[in-house]
């Protein structure tokens, strides 16, 4: 039952920080687009 639990959760932490890092992208690439650099490189850093 734990074990169960821990799995579900990590695999929902794990698809969160997925779309989390999938926007950090775009937001970059549309910063980027629309001559903000330093924009663009600030949602670079995050991992």
């Amino acid at each position: 039952m734990v074990k169960e639990m821990t799995e579900t959760n990590l695999r929902s932490a794990y698809a969160g920080e997925s779309q989390a890092h999938m926007r950090y992208l775009i937001y970059s690439e549309r910063a980027e687009k629309n001559k903000f650099p330093n924009v663009a490189r600030l949602f670079q850093s995050f991992p």
